[in-house]
């Protein structure tokens, strides 16, 4: 069983038609075939059925091979447009040719159309591939695009150079340009150590290094808007090629919220730390009015305590636990009558 071809053939000659299937069938083809003579007949059957090459004849009496290759390129559609005429002059063939034919075969010279018919498929399916290929490239292109400038957090891609270094911007996204101040022409006549603040830069530098080795190292830092306010950002940077060279693409995400919210409960922290070491205080006091015959006995314990674990290299936060514990290891004390703790 030959392998399908549909061919769409433009032939007055029906005689000439079946030497053209004859010939396809004898190089392996099992050829389904509609033979049209007009353009309009053309047409029709362009918009009804899909076709894998198009094999017209050159003069015709209604038509002709460059009148059908018009209609073929009017479609847009990409198909192998072959010319078989009995007679045609090599300047005709070469106007055909630059018109868009793919090639011509003699009638007199059948053998080669076979040969022809498959390099042309072959060429079409490379070009069929290789445009689906540049669609969903476009098409990465545009969805990349789209989520790089609708993103909530501001978005840098900038060069990296040999030696480590941020190079220049390549593209922001409007976030970027919208919380910095700066248009998206200043971005790219500048590189990220124009907008980190100076007190970072030498961290920065150590990032850049780092990032060129692993390709990924995200860092926080403080950059600085056009006038001059500094924005505390969490980035994380990805390096990949293009083109030959090292691009980071950085996603800055603005954490002025969170640092707030961390200063805050620092500050709620020390209160309650205060509060705390005030409380234990006014206890070891009461303990003393109780016994006063051990007055600063508590404190001296504390002390002595404290002065153990950290011989005994116990963290800070063990430490002033271990104190508060020892100002008030008496409280017991506030239970028992007076008179038994002075007897």
């Amino acid at each position: 069983m030959g392998k399908p071809l549909r061919v769409l053939m433009v032939e007055d000659s029906e005689d000439d038609a079946e030497l053209i299937l004859r010939e396809l069938m004898r190089g392996g083809y099992e050829p389904k075939y509609l033979r049209v003579q007009t353009a309009e007949d053309m047409n029709n059957a362009l918009n009804k059925r899909k076709w894998d090459i198009v094999i017209s004849d050159y003069s015709m009496p209604r038509f002709n091979g460059l009148a059908a290759l018009e209609v073929l390129n009017q479609k847009g559609l990409d198909l192998p447009f072959i010319i078989v005429s009995g007679a045609i002059g090599e300047d005709v063939a070469v106007s055909a040719m630059k018109a868009g034919a793919h090639d011509y075969v003699m009638k007199t010279n059948l053998s080669r159309l076979v040969p022809v018919i498959q390099r042309e498929l072959r060429e079409a399916e490379e070009r069929r591939k290789r445009k689906q290929a540049e669609q969903a490239l476009r098409e990465s292109e545009r969805k990349f695009r789209e989520l790089f400038h609708k993103a909530n957090d501001a978005i840098f891609l900038h060069e990296l150079t040999e030696n480590g270094i941020g190079g220049r911007f390549l593209e922001v996204n409007v976030v970027a340009c919208q919380r910095l101040n700066y248009s998206r022409e200043e971005f790219l006549n500048m590189s990220p150590k124009d907008i980190i603040a100076e007190e970072y830069l030498a961290d920065y530098s150590k990032v850049m290094s780092a990032l060129s080795k692993r390709g990924h190292a995200p860092y926080e830092t403080l950059l600085v808007t056009k006038n001059g306010t500094k924005i505390p950002v969490e980035i994380s940077p990805h390096v990949f090629h293009m083109n030959g060279k090292k691009v980071v693409l950085s996603i800055a995400r603005d954490i002025t919220e969170r640092k707030q919210a961390e200063e805050e409960r620092k500050r709620t922290l020390e209160k309650l730390k205060k509060s705390m070491v005030e409380i234990i205080h006014a206890m070891a006091l009461i303990v003393e009015t109780r016994d006063p015959y051990t007055a600063g006995h508590q404190r001296r314990v504390a002390e002595l305590s404290c002065a153990i674990a950290r011989e005994m290299g116990l963290p800070q936060e063990q430490i002033d636990g271990i104190n508060m514990a020892g100002s008030i290891h008496d409280i017991g004390k506030t239970y028992i009558p007076a008179e038994i703790l002075s007897k």
